[in-house]
């Protein structure tokens, strides 16, 4: 997962986990094992949905650039630089 999606996962798990805790007041459900299973679902609905809002981003942006995103798939190789020491490949 990229940087914005772990950004948005950040604000949907926040928002989702709020939500269900806020229904879960409102039905007078209080308690510990209330806002642990909101927190649970928090987690497992809002990765989902952070994905399908950064992928949505994305294919929005005319500046995207998808190959941008891949990892590179060669290992770091030492690259000389002529006199000093050999730097890292990024």
């Amino acid at each position: 997962m990229d940087r914005l999606g772990l950004f948005i996962a950040m604000m949907t798990w926040t928002l989702v986990s709020g939500v269900i805790i806020v229904l879960f007041m409102s039905l007078g459900y209080v308690g510990w094992v209330q806002f642990g299973v909101a927190v649970i679902l928090g987690f497992a609905l809002g990765l989902p949905l952070a994905k399908v809002i950064s992928a949505r981003i994305k294919r929005q942006d005319p500046d995207w650039d998808e190959k941008r995103n891949r990892p590179d798939p060669t290992p770091d190789a030492e690259v000389d630089v002529g006199d000093g020491e050999p730097r890292r490949r990024i």
